[in-house]
């Protein structure tokens, strides 16, 4: 925007040059009346810029983007900033989304198809031999249907490797001290910053003072728990946003309404419990991330497999106590009372309530890690299909 010394012709206010929306033609305009003045040379040079203007619906954030086909290629989303150099299909052709529809080449427009999909989060690419659907999580992924192989087979096998160990002697030590007892205590750190604490996991204990809660932890939990809102609503995921919104509820609930002798209940039930859900999340996140680090890196089979061993480890603990209850683990471990004790003999649980509760939470784990699968595998064909027409 600059100044110009010419005076508007409504309320002889100094005229302003603005661009007009979606183009670089520049047009005089006043800030106090909000009227704008064209000439017969900007309503050509707008309609030029308009007939050979690409557009192009941004993936993570369905915003409108317009731009030049010489400048499109380095250009970025104007909301979150991705490249949109990386939506273009291999053979060149622009993407775009099906609810807005424009001219992805000047002179061309796109022609309704049967078989488009139909889904806000997919992709159109104008292809030689027709529309091919592309999701905006696969963008990078180079061999769809090495991909699908990958999703149907790693969780299975990671799990049945987790068991393996779980069933040997030398083996279960091993995936106790390695993976089971990490996240376990990570599972009572992060209860505790729930509950507005700032625990301190280490590999046998968590350090906590149930009679002063704290500020660090739980605030970089909240700050956490923010960006992955943000995140989440950038690129459209409705269920990932509403499950951020429900954790700061959670949080908000533990750290304000809970009383302290509740909040300490929790935190030592948290250890096996939140301990199976950090487990579930972490394998979960094979199928998630695919435009991200976590996919790039490799992270995700890491991830996978702490994941799989933790949960057998803490899992099999429950399933063999609702048997027998001598199973569990009760009195002393290391020279620290073990959360079946204090449980029992501080809050006053039965061993069947506690043996039950275990289950039930890690039962559920399982249903939800199950559901987690079989959608992931459903977008995997789908994407696998799509990438062979």
């Amino acid at each position: 925007m600059t100044n110009l010394a010419a005076a508007c012709p409504h309320c002889d206010d100094a005229l302003q040059a603005f661009c007009f929306p979606n183009t670089e033609v520049l047009i005089d305009g006043c800030k106090v009346c909000q009227w704008i003045w064209l000439d017969s040379e900007n309503l050509r040079s707008i309609q030029n810029t308009l007939d050979t203007t690409v557009t192009v619906i941004c993936p993570r954030c369905q915003t409108s983007n317009h731009y030049q086909p010489e400048t499109f290629e380095v250009s970025s989303c104007t909301n979150c900033g991705i490249l949109l150099k990386h939506l273009f299909a291999p053979t060149g052709a622009a993407l775009t989304s099906k609810r807005d529809q424009p001219a992805l080449h000047p002179g061309h427009e796109a022609s309704a198809t049967p078989d488009r999909p139909e889904a806000a989060d997919q992709l159109i690419a104008e292809t030689d031999s027709g529309y091919a659907k592309v999701h905006s999580d696969w963008e990078t992924v180079p061999n769809p249907s090495r991909e699908y192989q990958f999703c149907l087979y790693t969780l299975p096998a990671m799990l049945l490797i987790g068991l393996a160990f779980n069933l040997s002697g030398l083996g279960a030590s091993i995936q106790r001290i390695v993976f089971g007892m990490p996240v376990h205590e990570l599972g009572h750190a992060l209860t505790g910053w729930f509950t507005g604490y700032n625990a301190i996991p280490t590999l046998w204990f968590t350090i906590y003072d149930i009679n002063s809660r704290g500020l660090f932890a739980p605030l970089l939990l909240f700050s956490v728990i923010v960006y992955l809102a943000r995140y989440a609503k950038l690129n459209n995921s409705l269920p990932g946003f509403a499950l951020c919104l429900s954790l700061l509820v959670t949080q908000a609930m533990g750290t304000f309404v809970i009383s302290r002798n509740t909040a300490d209940m929790l935190i030592t039930f948290g250890g096996d419990g939140m301990g199976m859900i950090l487990a579930t999340l972490l394998m979960a996140s094979f199928y998630f991330g695919k435009n991200t680090n976590l996919y790039k890196g490799a992270l995700r089979w890491g991830f996978t497999g702490i994941g799989a061993a933790a949960f057998v480890d803490l899992y099999s603990v429950w399933v063999r106590a609702f048997d027998d209850l001598n199973k569990v683990p009760y009195g002393k471990s290391g020279g620290q009372f073990t959360d079946s004790y204090k449980l029992v003999e501080f809050f006053g649980w039965s061993l069947e309530t506690l043996a039950s509760r275990y289950l039930v939470l890690g039962t559920f784990c399982l249903l939800v890690l199950a559901g987690i699968y079989a959608l992931g595998l459903r977008k995997a064909k789908r994407m696998m299909i799509a990438s062979t027409h």
